[in-house]
C-alpha cells in the first residue's frame, strides 16, 4: 500500500492511488475493525480518505482506537491523511 500527495485533494491517478485492499489487511483489533466495518468502510483506500468530521462521528471510536488505526495506516505507508491527527 502506498500514499502520495494529491489523493487527499481528489486528484487520483495511477501514481497516487492506494491499491484496493480490504480493511482486514490492516490487522486491527476487534474493536477497531468493528468500528470501521459497522460504519460501512470495507477498503483501506476508503478509510484513508476519511476526513476528521467523519472519523469523529464513528460510533465507539475513541482516542486509543483512532490511534491504532492511524498507526496501522502508517505501517502500510499511508501518510498525510486526517488520521495523522490521532497519532499519539
Amino acid at each position: 500500500l502506498g500514499y502520495r500527495a494529491g489523493y487527499r485533494d481528489g486528484v487520483i491517478g495511477k501514481e497516487n492511488e492506494i491499491p484496493p485492499a480490504p480493511i482486514e489487511a490492516l490487522a486491527l483489533s476487534t474493536r477497531a475493525y468493528h468500528c470501521l466495518h459497522y460504519a460501512g468502510w470495507r477498503f483501506v483506500s476508503e478509510v484513508a480518505a476519511l476526513k476528521e468530521p467523519e472519523i469523529l462521528q464513528m460510533r465507539n471510536l475513541g482516542k486509543v482506537t483512532a490511534n491504532e488505526i492511524a498507526l496501522a495506516l502508517h505501517k502500510c505507508g499511508i501518510h498525510g491523511t486526517d488520521w495523522d491527527l490521532f497519532l499519539i
